[in-house]
Formats: C-alpha cells, structure tokens, sequence
C-alpha cells in the first residue's frame, strides 16, 4: 500500500492503538468522590473563568474566590496549649492545611493557581490607580495558598 502512487494511505497505519486503562488513569477519571476535593474543583473552575479568562475580571471577586478556597482548604486545628486552656479563646490555634496531594492531583488547583497568580499580575498592571492595591491583595493571597499547597 505504500507504493500507491494516487495519494491513497492506509488508515490501519495511522489509527492510534490504545493501551490498557492504569489505575492512576482511572482515578484520575473518576468522578472526585471526597466532598472537599469537589468543593475545591469547583473553585478552581470559578478561578478559571472569573479571574484567568474572564475579558474584564474584579478583584473583590478574585479575593473573594480566594478566600472562599481558603477557608475551604485550611482549617483550625487546636494546639495543645489552647486545649489545655478552655477559657473559649482561639488565639492560639494553628491553620493547617487538609489539602492531601490526591486532591491536589485530582483538582489541578496547584496549576490553576499559578494561572491565577500570573493572572492577578496582568490585571494589576493593566489596572487603574484605585484596583491597584485591590489586585495586589488578591495576588498575595493567591501566592500565599500556592506556597502553603
């Protein structure tokens, strides 16, 4: 078949042969099935289309995302200090992160944040005088999460 002078070619030659599913591939394609892995996967989608490619984005909405995965992604979790001393105060629990790398995997929220972090960065340049610290606020905190994940 190769020496077909028309032009002709065989499409067996070209077809794709598929492998095996792995099990990483598979659970990469399942649907997420912790809550909080969807909760962040939905996140991640608003931060996509409301900061990355969104023609004319807010910053009160980009920080408002971003504290919304905040809040989600890292939660209090008491010192043994602040156990010990039940006098109801919480200024000395620590935020920690409950973030496990199969929902970092899962969710791609590390790569969206880096979209996000370069976004925030070509929104302040391009902004006005009052969005200006307003940006800059939404990019710290985007770096901030990018640094704790």
């Amino acid at each position: 078949e190769r020496g077909k002078s028309n032009g002709d070619v065989s499409l067996k030659k070209y077809t794709r042969i598929s492998r095996n599913p792995t099990m990483k591939d598979q659970a990469l394609s399942s649907k997420s099935s912790h809550p909080l892995e969807q909760t962040i996967s939905s996140i991640g989608k608003s931060l996509l289309t409301d900061v990355v490619d969104a023609i004319d984005p807010s910053p009160e909405r980009a920080t408002d995302i971003l504290l919304t995965l905040q809040n989600e992604s890292c939660k209090q979790k008491p010192t043994a200090a602040a156990a010990s001393n039940n006098n109801g105060s919480n200024d000395t629990n620590d935020n920690t992160c409950i973030v496990t790398i199969a929902i970092l995997e899962n969710t791609r929220i590390g790569k969206t944040l880096t979209k996000t972090v370069k976004a925030c960065k070509r929104h302040k340049r391009t902004a006005s005088q009052e969005e200006t610290p307003q940006w800059e606020k939404a990019l710290e905190l985007a770096a901030s999460l990018l640094t704790i994940y």
